[in-house]
């Protein structure tokens, strides 16, 4: 089951996400990035900062598989984060689904900074999670309830906590993305009308206001593009299509529409939670924007301090 790329837009939908996941409470100071660092080029796909200044930076890395130089591959990024911004307190968060993906099982604790290590197994029990009344811990539900009886049980109840209407409409859409794509993915035989049937969604899911905006459309594979672009829907069309189908010339031409839908949704969704909502003219200069414009601004937007300095950078 694919589990970096929806783990890393859930991490990105509100700071309240990381705490689900990790346990450590965060101020409302603390915004969500991902950064690409200038030495070496690497990418970390989840950063929580505060804004002021006051508190340490936590850079956070899912390891579903196992790999056993994931802990010096965050320590790396911990690393060049922190020579970049010197002064900075820098901790490492490294979260696994299992303690058996974790062939190294231990917990490091450098000079620079900490390394946290959270099985979560051991935080979510499937009891747990069906007791919640939490939409962050239900969103997690067919990522960690290995059963899948009790997973189909349990489908409505998740899909109307994340369908609150008293929740953010942006956290609203972007958990209700991140839950479709994880149902599909754990039940791959099912049609998306029979997943609908089994959350109880009375519109299709094509037709969900979340899938529409953040589900990239078209045959998008690769997990590495995928965190690039911040991409749900092309994942979840791709797959789909492409199971049915056989589509390997709608792949490619997919994938190029997906990297630039994607990218844009993504932009769209950090911009909103940063500055509010959008006027029409930004919207209509995102809509216009090249992919390397998107790129840039997408490095660039938790530097400037309004839209207009962004956009005219």
């Amino acid at each position: 089951m694919k589990t970096d790329l929806p783990i890393y837009q859930f991490l990105a939908t509100d700071p309240k996400a990381f705490t689900t996941l990790t346990g450590i409470e965060l101020s409302d100071k603390y915004q969500f990035s991902a950064p690409t660092l200038k030495s070496g080029e690497r990418r970390i796909d989840a950063m929580f900062a505060p804004s002021d200044g006051i508190g340490p930076v936590y850079v956070v890395e899912f390891q579903a598989q196992p790999n056993p130089s994931i802990r010096y591959n965050l320590m790396s990024k911990i690393s060049l984060y922190g020579e970049q911004h010197p002064g900075v307190d820098v901790r490492g968060v490294l979260v696994f689904p299992e303690t058996k993906v974790d062939k190294q099982n231990f917990q490091w604790q450098p000079e620079t900074g900490q390394i946290a290590v959270v099985y979560l197994e051991d935080k979510f029990s499937s009891e747990r999670i069906a007791e919640s009344a939490d939409p962050f811990i239900l969103t997690l539900a067919p990522l960690l309830i290995e059963d899948n009886t009790i997973l189909r049980q349990l489908a409505p109840k998740c899909w109307q906590t994340v369908n609150n209407p008293q929740l953010d409409p942006q956290i609203r859409n972007n958990l209700g993305a991140i839950l479709q794509f994880w149902f599909m993915e754990r039940f791959k035989t099912n049609t998306a009308q029979e997943i609908a049937n089994m959350l109880h969604v009375l519109t299709s899911l094509e037709e969900t206001r979340a899938y529409k905006e953040l589900v990239a459309k078209g045959e998008v594979r690769g997990e590495a593009r995928g965190r690039q672009f911040g991409l749900i829907e092309g994942e979840v069309r791709g797959e789909a299509r492409g199971r049915q189908f056989g589509l390997i010339e709608g792949e490619a031409k997919g994938e190029a529409r997906g990297e630039v839908r994607g990218q844009l949704a993504l932009l769209k969704s950090l911009l909103t939670r940063r500055f509010g909502k959008l006027s029409t003219s930004t919207l209509e200069k995102l809509d216009a924007a090249t992919p390397d414009q998107l790129r840039a601004w997408a490095d660039g937007i938790f530097d400037a301090k309004s839209v207009e300095e962004l956009l005219n950078s």
